[in-house]
């Protein structure tokens, strides 16, 4: 078993990110001067310091990606106390929600991510505390507007045509309401998808027989708003990322439908864990969730999951105190 301590001076954290609005995401949400420097092999990174801490943001380069080995000599230059991935992820759709922070419990490389496997890496129970104790103050940081899932637009628009359907003196249709803008702002794609599943008619525009058995289940699912709604702020959830740096998904099934425990597949963890146990250092992973699927552009949650994987982190470090130590062990 492995020991680590915090010592009482400012903690060394190392932050990486894969994609370029992780790394911008970042610096916005950090507002002090970021300093560019770099290692002595030529590796660029920013510096700063924050709350006590010195923090270095590291942007990683294919290569790094492909060969995470790569990554030694800038351990050993920065020689960090803690190094930390914030970032964006695939999420489970029966675990978590869109636009939902995933914090790596454990992180398993594809296709070995299976139960039976060992894990590559597992977050001590220390961080995990300080992780998912600290205030939720962060979520209201969090500027770009949430966008509003297929699920939510498909749901308001069965349900407010219901309503009409029931009610025309009192209920607007959908196609009129003053709130279709803001609760189904992909109208014609929503719609369209509706009729195509013949849970509408397009004209006159009708609910089928199949929409109302489906509304009237939702009603007895969601007694407080008839359908489901999209949550206010994100969740939090504590659970397994698989890193699918390497695999190829135009060949391979779909990892949920067979690797139902994990959370999330992300790109980049493993050379972020990788890292740290060659330099013996911490590591924590955070991925917010911008899809459920193999994405494809356009992707409505990308902007709002990297700001809040990076309001998240830096909640975490105005959560963290590094002048008092804390000591925890890994296994190796």
């Amino acid at each position: 078993m492995r020991q680590y301590c915090l010592a009482a001076h400012a903690m060394k954290i190392l932050c990486l990110t894969v994609f370029p609005d992780e790394f911008l995401a970042l610096q916005r949400a950090i507002h002090h001067p970021w300093q560019e420097t770099l290692t002595p092999c030529g590796t660029p990174y920013l510096a700063t310091d924050y709350n006590g801490l010195q923090l270095a943001l590291v942007h990683l380069s294919a290569k790094s990606l492909a060969n995470p080995q790569r990554l030694i000599s800038l351990g050993d230059h920065l020689k960090p106390q803690l190094i930390v991935m914030v970032g964006i992820c695939r999420g489970n759709p029966a675990k978590v929600v869109l636009g939902d922070i995933i914090v790596a419990q454990k992180i398993f490389t594809l296709p070995t991510a299976n139960r039976t496997s060992d894990s590559a890496y597992i977050l001590a129970q220390p961080w995990q505390g300080r992780l998912l104790g600290q205030s939720s103050a962060w979520q209201q940081q969090i500027q770009t507007p949430r966008p509003k899932s297929s699920l939510h637009q498909r749901g308001w628009l069965l349900h407010t045509l219901y309503d009409h359907e029931l009610k025309p003196d009192h209920c607007p249709p959908p196609q009129a309401h003053p709130e279709r803008r803001h609760h189904c702002p992909d109208w014609p794609l929503i719609f369209e998808q509706l009729v195509t599943e013949k849970l509408l008619t397009a004209d006159p525009v009708r609910l089928t027989a199949l929409a109302i058995d489906l509304i009237r289940d939702n009603h007895a699912l969601h007694l407080a708003t008839g359908f489901p709604h999209d949550p206010a702020v994100p969740s939090v959830h504590l659970g397994a990322i698989a890193d699918v740096t390497h695999t190829n998904f135009q060949t391979e099934e779909d990892p949920f439908a067979t690797q139902t425990h994990l959370f999330g597949l992300d790109i980049g963890s493993a050379a972020a864990t990788t890292l740290a146990t060659a330099i013996d250092c911490p590591a924590i992973v955070i991925k917010a969730v911008q899809s459920y699927g193999n994405p494809q552009p356009p992707l409505p949650f990308r902007a709002y999951a990297t700001e809040a994987a990076a309001q998240f982190f830096l909640g975490f470090l105005r959560h963290l105190t590094p002048q008092i130590p804390l000591s925890y062990s890994r296994s190796p």
